[in-house]
């Protein structure tokens, strides 16, 4: 059996190249990162490891941009209680990029409860 990889992942991978491109030099000195500003939203499938099953995620993502920086800001809900929150900032200058990465996720123990009633486990730590 297939593993899927997870909607998370995906996103941040996804996000990096288009910034990388959107940053990539061009004939004039300037990036086309403001272009991402804004709210985007989307779903698909996640899970918290590679151990628990996919679940349907929902995820809200707020971009800001100006031409040498970016941050965004991610948080995904699943439906069997997933939460996730991803930072990403990154620092351009030249033909080089800087930058940081955060994610952090939580999960209820019960899983029979409900996400605000239940025990969360929760895991938080750069992205590598």
């Amino acid at each position: 059996m297939r593993d899927a990889a997870p909607t998370i992942r995906k996103l941040a991978g996804v996000t990096l190249a288009l910034v990388a491109w959107l940053a990539a030099p061009a004939a004039v000195a300037e990036t086309k990162l403001p272009e991402l500003n804004g709210r985007w939203s989307g779903g698909g499938t996640d899970r918290d490891s590679p151990m628990d099953s996919a679940q349907p995620t929902r995820c809200r993502v707020t971009v800001k941009a100006d031409l040498t920086h970016m941050t965004s800001d991610t948080e995904c809900n699943g439906q069997a209680g997933l939460h996730k929150v991803i930072r990403l900032s990154v620092t351009f200058a030249g033909d080089r990029f800087t930058g940081t990465t955060l994610v952090c996720s939580a999960v209820p123990v019960n899983r029979s409860a409900s996400c605000a009633a239940a025990a969360m486990r929760q895991s938080c730590a750069p992205a590598r």
